[in-house]
């Protein structure tokens, strides 16, 4: 976890200028260079987002979602939907193409997809799910067709589709017993902290369409609620609370694992 973050906090704050918003792809002594493209956007946006799921850290949501404003600056087809693989400042081409397929390493606009809904999700901002609607629609003819080609955008897809959970953990004042004597800085996920049992709950399940935030016991919900709207009027009821909620509609406040996992099991039959 430790060297995910100081990865991260590298590419943020080397290979990105919030100055200028230009997002560099190479870096050697002490210099970054060369402009970068749509998929490096999008993936390093995705991995935003992993890491925030991870250690419940803002500043990483937020950083991803200054990225996502800066890549639909310069990459986004406002005409045709989705994005172009190289930005609109580079240098001119005849054609800019927006690649459809996906190998080894999925294309741009499939990891822009899921991205575009994760935000919507974490933010309850519209915006990012007519866009990623748009998208879906520039590559209707790739998907229709020859889907296979384009099997990470079928996931994103299928999240489109789906009605996703966000599931936010309050654990409330105070750590659980022994939690002072942990040395691993990030919230959550390490230690005996409030709330282990019920992240690992949602840790273990196979839950690919949701969104997952935890306001530390350190926290208020006003400071995630901030960077992260889905968490605004959480609170825990005396001890670590989860809230499972689908669309508009949430749980009761939960309190243990099995509760928990008995609310993130049920099969959504809307």
């Amino acid at each position: 976890m430790d060297s995910a973050a100081g990865a991260a906090q590298f590419l943020v704050a080397d290979l990105w200028s919030e100055d200028t918003g230009q997002l560099h792809r190479t870096y050697r002594e002490g210099r970054a260079r060369l402009g970068a493209y749509l998929d490096d956007y999008a993936f390093l946006i995705q991995g935003l987002l992993d890491l925030y799921e991870a250690n419940f850290d803002v500043q990483w949501i937020i950083a991803a979602e200054k990225l996502q404003r800066r890549q639909d600056e310069l990459f986004a087809d406002d005409s045709g939907g989705g994005y172009f693989f190289v930005a609109d400042d580079a240098e001119e081409l005849l054609a800019r193409e927006k690649p459809d397929y996906d190998g080894a390493e999925p294309t741009g606009n499939s990891v822009a997809a899921l991205n575009l809904l994760r935000f919507e999700q974490f933010t309850g901002q519209a915006s990012y799910r007519e866009r990623a609607q748009k998208l879906f629609a520039a590559f209707s003819r790739t998907l229709t067709r020859h889907g296979r080609a384009l099997p990470k955008m079928l996931t994103a897809l299928d999240y489109f589709l789906d009605r996703p959970l966000q599931v936010v953990l309050v654990e409330g004042a105070g750590k659980a017993p022994g939690a002072a004597k942990n040395k691993v800085a990030n919230a959550g996920l390490y230690g005996q902290r409030a709330g282990t049992e019920l992240i690992d709950v949602v840790r273990k399940r196979f839950l690919p369409n949701r969104a997952f935030a935890v306001i530390a016991a350190e926290k208020t919900p006003a400071d995630v609620a901030a960077a992260v709207p889905m968490a605004e009027d959480k609170r825990a009821l005396g001890a670590p609370t989860a809230f499972v909620c689908r669309g508009v509609i949430c749980s009761r406040p939960l309190k243990d694992p099995e509760s928990l996992a008995a609310e993130i099991g049920k099969v959504d039959l809307y």
